[in-house]
């Protein structure tokens, strides 16, 4: 079920809304897109996205990976796939870009190895993004402007392909 803008703006207002946030990684590369849209909007992040309702949680997951990055269904069951946890996110912004109601989201996040997939479709992450970088996870310091939900996400990867 798709929301107009205005019942969207009442279910962030009174609500805590449930998302899947996906870490793409290949090679140590983790992917990140600088984000067009409120909250987080221009820090690099991992392609993600709400799960709306009466969608399963694995439905959910094969289309914010298809919207997002252009890559073909999987199922959770893909030994590709794997439940990082689940987080919490705070913005004191929401998708509107003010600051007239915060945004709390509960986060599933999830590892996608994607050393065998096919290629990330550019045009279809660029869509949501103003610029997509394989970003190197084994670098000291962080030198981009990655928000600090992703860099949670990056520490944990990090400490898993050890």
């Amino acid at each position: 079920m798709y929301l107009s803008k205005d019942q969207l703006s009442d279910v962030f207002r009174y609500n805590i809304v449930t998302s899947i946030d996906i870490c793409i990684v290949k090679n140590k590369k983790i992917l990140l897109g600088k984000r067009r849209n409120n909250p987080a909007k221009d820090f690099y992040f991992v392609p993600g996205g709400r799960i709306v309702k009466e969608e399963t949680i694995d439905n959910a997951l094969n289309r914010i990976i298809k919207v997002e990055t252009g890559i073909s269904t999987l199922r959770k069951k893909n030994k590709k796939i794997n439940f990082l946890g689940v987080f919490e996110h705070f913005y004191e912004e929401n998708f509107l870009g003010n600051k007239e109601f915060s945004s709390h989201y509960i986060v599933l996040a999830y590892l996608l190895d994607a050393n065998s997939l096919s290629r990330i479709n550019r045009d279809i992450f660029m869509n949501q993004h103003s610029d997509l970088i394989w970003y190197d996870i084994t670098r000291k310091e962080m030198d981009i402007n990655i928000h600090e939900y992703s860099t949670i996400y990056i520490n944990q990867i990090t400490k898993i392909l050890k």
